[in-house]
């Protein structure tokens, strides 16, 4: 094994992920160039998981402590190391090629805060989709005006500089929903300095085709309601005011949801939300756009469905 290298840490949550967090660590430990330090935190797993990690010996450290959230695990395993640069690595997905190694690498010559690599997002039998689409778009407006909307990867695809994150102040612990989503917004939102690197790879395991899934807590989606909100007021008087099109569309998809779902006091806070952006832009169809406009959303729902 090569000597560790300090510079570059790998950060991985973990809530009884027994069946998969193996094959994350040993993705780690076969990328090029010295050993990455390598922090498994453990969320109050009730399975294997924290044997799992132990069986690697001395090439990973094990944090363990009760369950409080990803986000928690995420901020505690960047506070245990002094890397400059970590990835946060679920531990169910995978990197491969020369993520680590060369991401730092560019980070270094490039002065950037986020590396991105490609995105290979796959299920347990097959690949779905290649994506590495953001070589093109190292543009901090133009990202944070499409990511939501499609234009973004996950977070085994991204490496960090520590530093950054922490000045941006880490992992909200707030966010229940979209939480790699609210981080990458806010550093775009702070200006991070952009770079790409062509030789890495990070593998995100989809567990069900529908990348846009539904939470089944209404407590959640009220959540995420909130976490757009906060981004919204981070906009007012800055020049991403203009380029908001992928929070108004969470918006407005979480109240279309949360009124089929019939949780109305959720809808009408995304609403809320929209109407202070401006006028409410109704979206879909013809039809759906001129009964929402007619009616309103929630009685179009009601009557008709989504």
């Amino acid at each position: 094994m090569d000597s560790p290298n300090h510079g570059v840490a790998v950060v991985i949550p973990c809530y009884n992920a027994e069946a998969t967090l193996a094959r994350t660590i040993d993705s780690v430990l076969a990328q090029p160039g010295p050993a990455a330090e390598i922090i498994v935190v453990d969320d109050g797993s009730s399975d294997g998981s924290v044997a799992a990690a132990q069986a690697f010996g001395d090439r990973v450290t094990v944090l363990t402590g009760q369950n409080g959230g990803a986000c928690v695990a995420r901020n505690r395993g960047m506070q245990a190391t002094s890397a400059e640069f970590v990835l946060f690595l679920d531990a169910d997905d995978e990197i491969a090629g020369d993520h680590l190694a060369a991401g730092a690498t560019i980070a270094e010559a490039a002065g950037a805060d986020i590396v991105f690599t490609a995105m290979i997002q796959r299920n347990a039998t097959r690949i779905l989709e290649v994506r590495d689409s953001l070589a093109e778009h190292l543009d901090c407006e133009y990202l944070f005006a499409n990511w939501l909307l499609g234009i973004q990867v996950n977070p085994s695809a991204i490496l960090w500089r520590r530093s950054f994150v922490e000045r941006i102040g880490g992992w909200d612990e707030r966010v229940k929903l979209q939480q790699d989503g609210d981080l990458v917004m806010r550093a775009f939102l702070n200006r991070a300095r952009l770079a790409h690197n062509p030789r890495g790879y990070g593998i995100y395991y989809v567990q069900n085709n529908d990348s846009l899934s539904w939470s089944k807590s209404e407590a959640k989606e009220r959540n995420y309601v909130e976490t757009l909100a906060r981004l919204v007021a981070m906009t007012e008087g800055t020049p991403f005011a203009a380029h908001r099109q992928s929070l108004e569309h969470a918006l407005y998809r979480t109240a279309r949801m949360a009124f089929l779902r019939g949780w109305p006091e959720t809808g009408q806070a995304a609403l809320d939300v929209l109407a202070r952006m401006g006028p409410i832009r109704h979206r879909g169809t013809l039809r759906h756009r001129a009964l929402a406009s007619v009616l309103g959303l929630e009685r179009k729902v009601r009557l008709w469905g989504a």
